[in-house]
Formats: C-alpha cells, structure tokens, sequence
C-alpha cells in the first residue's frame, strides 16, 4: 500500500533542545476554501483545504478518499484502515490526491492527575521534563532528530519536532507540533516520504493546527464507520432498485408498443 505514515514515529513524542522557533509561512484558512471537521472524542473542530481529502475513523470503502488509496494500492482495507487509527490515536487523516505527503491530526485524553492539563499554564522552564523524556523516546526508537523548539505564537503553544529516518530505503521527513489543551493531548503531524519538508507545506500544517477550536463536539452518529457502511449499502441497493425499476419500465413499455 503506497500510505507515507512511517508506523515507527506514530507515538513517539517530542524531544531535545528547546530553541526559539524561527519564521514559518503560514497560509490563512480565511482566504482558502475549507471543509469543517469535527472531533467529538476530542472536542476538537479543524478546518482542512478543500482541495485536500481526508478521512476520519467514518472511513468506509464508499468513502471518496479511500478511492484515491485504492486508486494507489488496490488491497487497501477500510477494517485495516480503521484499525490502524485506533492504534495509534488517529482521528483525522488528510492527503493529496498524489499522496506526496500526509497530515495526521492525533490525539488522547489525559487520565492522570498529575499531567498538565494545558500547555499554557507553564512557564518555559517548565517544558524541561518533557523535553528531558522525550529526548530519550526518540534515542531509543534509533530516530535523528533534527531540532526541537518551543513555539509561542499564535496564542498557541507547541512543541515543535522535526524528525529525518529512512523506512524500506526511503527518506522519512516528519515536522510535529504537539500541544496540550483542556487536558488532551494534540498531535498535528506532516509527513513528506523522499523529499524535504518546505515553507509551503510547514505552512499548510500550522494553518490546520492554528485553525483548531477546541470546545465541546457534540457527538455524531455520523462518525461511526459502521453508519457509514449501512448508510452506503442503502444508498447503493436503492440505486439498484431505481436502476432495476427503470430497465423494467423500458422493458414492459417496448412490450406495449411491439403489441400495437
């Protein structure tokens, strides 16, 4: 399957040296067409171009973008798609039609008492531990890790990881900005295979990651896969009927007419 997700980095946090972070191209969202995606298990809305596809975990073989996977790689699953979000705290999966590059929107709750519940309750000193532990994930799981940062702009605080591997003899470039808000983690990835990251593709992942709303997301049945899959198989069989009902009519109405 032609999927540029490197399944090595997914999990893996941020890491090493806290820096300044220096000027990114950032493309407004208000002058770009979006379509508005919505993330009840997150409570999350983002907003993506709509010149891009995407998928959530409604993913389903009727899906329009699983027909661009499928385009590529004939035996892709919407069950393994679906499977592979859910391990890995997938819930937003967004991609060219060409597939050059993948933005992945992931995330988790945090359960214990003791985490930060919002990244910008701390002081910068205070991402020391995080840094501290992360460094150390990254070592072990044999990845360079170009440069990491500490960015303060857009009244948002990420952790900035920029990340190069090389998975089956191809260069892995990976740029994270990672956050946590109302006591969720947030995950905004980019992932180019064979070709450096830019300014133009830097900047589309910090507009999706700048764009995002994080209030409560009423859930939707709508982001159920298996919604989804009935919603298409209805669809589908009375599309069949409408189709059977029309060659029936032809049939019966040429009859008539042979009869005069």
């Amino acid at each position: 399957m032609k999927k540029i997700i490197a399944t090595s980095l997914l999990g893996v946090l941020l890491t090493t040296l806290i820096i300044p972070w220096g000027p990114h191209t950032v493309m407004a969202t208000d002058t770009v067409p979006c379509n508005t995606v919505a993330v009840s298990d997150l409570d999350v809305t983002i907003q993506v171009p709509s010149s891009l596809y995407y998928l959530t975990r409604n993913v389903s073989a009727g899906n329009e973008a699983f027909a661009v996977l499928k385009e590529l790689d004939d035996s892709a699953n919407a069950n393994d798609m679906l499977n592979y979000y859910i391990a890995n705290d997938v819930y937003v999966d967004i991609f060219p039609e060409d597939l050059q590059y993948e933005i992945l929107v992931q995330g988790s709750k945090i359960h214990s008492s003791e985490e930060v519940k919002d990244f910008t309750q701390l002081e910068e000193t205070d991402f020391a531990p995080y840094v501290e532990r992360m460094r150390k994930e990254y070592e072990e799981a044999g990845i360079d890790c170009d440069c990491i940062v500490l960015d303060r702009k857009n009244e948002q605080t990420f952790l900035v990881t920029s990340t190069h591997s090389t998975l089956n003899n191809t260069s892995v470039y990976v740029l994270r900005l990672y956050t946590v808000v109302n006591g969720y983690n947030y995950y905004y990835v980019l992932q180019s295979n064979g070709k450096e990251i830019d300014a133009t593709l830097e900047g589309l992942l910090y507009d999706i990651a700048n764009s995002a709303v994080y209030e409560p997301v009423e859930a939707s049945i709508t982001e159920s896969s298996l919604f989804m899959e009935l919603y298409e198989t209805v669809i589908g069989f009375g599309l069949t009927i409408l189709i059977l009902g029309g060659i029936l009519f032809t049939l019966i109405h040429a009859q008539k007419k042979a009869k005069k």
